[in-house]
């Protein structure tokens, strides 16, 4: 009837829902509680504004008291829009407790997954744990009775090339225990990854796997290049139409609002790669034909002038692209770095500094402390791989090896975060073979991992020490 008033049930149950959907409409944010991280803006602004759409409509309602044909017409449409944003709240739930009772965390990788790669220069697997990083299941305890040592870091800090148990970590954690020291390194390396992503990581794994040490693994030269060239685009992400973003974009935000399900359905988590074991290779060729159908013409004529070699090993999918891609788009890579007063290198220690800085204060607040250490780059020390990048078509030159720029970079970003620095340079620069570092590949090899591993254990050693004389009571 026209003009008819709602009863004092009705009125109840429509004050309730204007309650509830008012906690949420204050709350936007609160998806990303039940989420591994937070939404993309785009995502989260158009629910929070979808929800102050809903709050508007049915407050409105209240105003008119006399006119039942508006007042149905926005009670409908708010409770239809409201039982929308319910059933997402309920499906985050879900997704949530699905999470909890499978008891993973993809804090790098797709936990379970193992991928191999096959070169003319190594051929290993690399398998993941549960909660998403590589090595076996970590005994995760937080009664002070073992050290736990969390490592960020790149391919060099994952052992790009080496089986897992001939990593710079494992054989450190083996070297000490036999020591009596009672330790365990958690390896969080991820190829690729820059001090952004250090950071990133941290934030992920810190409150999860609550460390005692924190050890950030800067590479020398690559990390302060990678903050330099942030913007550019690697391989994996080269142009694609309009129909492509759409679609990869769809699937990430899925993947971020239900990140357990997607695993499973998808085979593939938010961080992830994707949950099966296979051959990289053919994922190598198809990245070399996306660099080389994407040229400009004075890439083209550095390809041109590439060692043949080196050209072939490429397209054959037995090196990895992103060395190639970098010396055609950035052959300056490493010159770049030796001049400190450079503006761009300043602005970027200053922005490494603030990624140290944020991951201290996490480390500081799990009751923990973090420390950086610099790996040596090949580039910097041996001078068969400065003649392989040479062939590649990098600038390089012999100063190279007797030059400290790209360290004292690092170091002038670890002084700013107030952190303690060690470095590897000179252990490296020392050694009485330059074989420590795969020929073509250019990380660590055995022998190199076999170094840096007493590196990593005599400052681990130090550290301990240090925190057995003041050792704060542990967060549970």
């Amino acid at each position: 009837m026209p003009g008819a008033k709602l009863t004092l049930g009705q009125n109840n149950l429509l004050t309730v829902i204007l309650g509830v959907i008012w906690i949420l409409g204050i709350n936007p944010w609160l998806i990303t509680l039940l989420s591994v991280s937070a939404l993309d803006f785009r995502l989260t602004a158009f629910i929070s504004i979808l929800d102050g759409y809903v709050i508007l409509l049915l407050i409105v309602t209240l105003f008119l008291k006399n006119d039942h044909r508006y007042r149905s017409f926005l009670i409908n449409n708010g409770l239809f829009l409201y039982s929308i944003l319910l059933i997402f709240y309920l499906l985050k739930v879900l997704d949530f407790s699905y999470g909890k009772m499978r008891n993973e965390k993809d804090l790098i990788f797709a936990p379970h997954s193992s991928v191999r790669y096959t070169t003319s220069e190594f051929d290993y697997i690399a398998n993941i744990n549960r909660y998403g990083f590589r090595g076996p299941e970590p005994d995760i305890n937080h009664d002070g009775s073992r050290i736990n040592v969390l490592l960020l870091g790149d391919s060099f800090t994952y052992g790009w090339g080496l089986n897992f148990d001939s990593t710079w970590g494992a054989v450190a954690e083996t070297s000490l225990r036999a020591q009596g020291i009672d330790v365990q390194l958690l390896n969080l390396g991820k190829p690729g990854a820059d001090p952004m992503e250090y950071a990133d990581i941290a934030r992920r794994a810190i409150p999860l796997l609550k460390p005692q040490i924190v050890i950030i693994n800067l590479l020398q030269g690559d990390d302060l290049f990678q903050i330099r060239r942030a913007e550019a685009p690697p391989p994996a992400s080269l142009p694609r139409n309009g129909m492509g973003k759409g679609a990869d974009f769809a699937l990430l935000q899925f993947k971020k609002l239900f990140p357990h399900v997607s695993q499973t359905i998808l085979g593939a988590s938010l961080f992830g790669s994707p949950a099966l074991a296979m051959d990289v290779t053919p994922d190598w060729i198809k990245q070399s034909g996306d660099i080389l159908n994407n040229m400009t013409a004075e890439e083209k004529l550095r390809l041109a002038r590439m060692d043949d070699q080196i050209r072939a090993m490429f397209q054959a999918g037995q090196l990895n692209p992103k060395l190639i891609y970098d010396a055609l788009k950035h052959p300056e890579k490493y010159s770049e770095n030796e001049n400190l007063g450079d503006y761009q290198c300043l602005r970027s220690i200053q922005f490494i500094s603030k990624q140290l800085r944020q991951i201290k204060n996490l480390a500081n607040e799990y009751r923990g402390h973090a420390i950086v250490t610099m790996i040596s780059h090949p580039a910097y020390v041996s001078r068969d791989y400065l003649q392989v990048l040479k062939q590649m078509g990098y600038t390089v030159n012999d100063t190279f090896l007797f030059s400290e720029a790209s360290q004292a970079a690092l170091e002038m970003a670890t002084q700013r975060a107030d952190l303690p620095f060690y470095t590897s340079l000179e252990l490296f620069r020392a050694a009485p073979n330059d074989s420590l570092y795969f020929h073509f590949d250019g990380h660590f090899n055995m022998k190199g991992a076999k170094l840096y591993a007493i590196f990593i254990s005599e400052v681990i050693k130090k550290e301990f020490q240090s925190s057995v004389r003041k050792r704060p009571e542990r967060q549970r």
